[in-house]
């Protein structure tokens, strides 16, 4: 189930604004285990990468270039009240 929530649509559209890809469905295990990488994002926990499920690692297991970027991207914004409103007010 993919929630609404802050967070991801705030990545949604800094992604958007940097010309990142972002695909967005349902996927089974197996697609999940065979990922280059993954990551999930809450208020609370940011974006997570996910470098593992169930034990195996996902993609070579450790944090992706595109999931660093996106986080960067967000704590940039999070941490900034600057930016922040710089990119609401551009939306």
């Amino acid at each position: 189930m993919i929630l609404k929530g802050v967070t991801r649509n705030a990545l949604q559209s800094l992604c958007r604004k940097e010309k990142i890809k972002i695909i967005e469905r349902a996927f089974t295990v197996k697609e999940a285990y065979q990922a280059a990488e993954a990551f999930t994002t809450a208020a609370v926990s940011l974006v997570t990468p996910l470098v593992e499920i169930d034990g195996k690692k996902i993609g070579n297991g450790k944090i992706g270039t595109v999931t660093s970027k996106i986080l960067d991207l967000y704590l940039a914004y999070a941490i900034d009240p600057k930016r922040r409103q710089e990119h609401w007010d551009s939306e």
